[in-house]
């Protein structure tokens, strides 16, 4: 389901944005603390994904998956929605990996699809690696590169409007 959702992303061409089909599907955006409700809903229809819970206890919020817990490094800032997700990615990645929807990069709102990370290896050998990554950042292992590295001028896309 997802994956022809992704597949049919990287295949605009790259003078056309996405944004028509991240707002007619299931993603996870990074807004208004609403991450872990769309989770619940994409691993519902994901065989082998399941619902992260969130408790806060001491001031600190922690994320519960499939056993394992996080502590989420909240600022109390407007990057706390962003460091939300990041948080969810990298508790789920043995299972799913989120790629941010270029496309939203310059929004006030990101985007992120969810897949395992086998359908991404398939969608790269399928579509070609640049094409994928031209409609989706990876994640880097640490948060701190992450804000280094997603939004740079290289993943931003100004279309022209049709």
């Amino acid at each position: 389901m997802y994956y022809d959702l992704a597949a049919s992303i990287v295949r605009l061409p790259q003078n056309k944005s996405a944004i028509d089909l991240l707002t007619q599907h299931e993603f996870v955006w990074a807004e208004y603390g609403e991450e872990l409700a769309q989770w619940a809903t994409i691993a519902s229809n994901t065989p082998g994904l399941e619902p992260v819970s969130a408790r806060v206890s001491g001031g600190k919020t922690r994320y519960t998956y499939k056993g394992k817990s996080v502590v989420v490094p909240l600022e109390e800032s407007r990057n706390d929605n962003l460091i939300s997700v990041y948080t969810l990615s990298q508790l789920v990645r043995e299972d799913a990996e989120l790629r941010m929807c270029t496309d939203t990069t310059g929004n006030s709102e990101q985007a992120f699809l969810v897949l395992p990370p086998a359908q991404w290896m398939r969608l790269e050998d399928e579509c070609g690696t640049e094409a994928v990554r031209f409609r989706f950042f990876a994640l880097p292992p640490s948060l701190k590169a992450f804000f280094a590295q997603a939004f740079v001028a290289e993943n931003l896309h100004m279309y022209d409007q049709d």
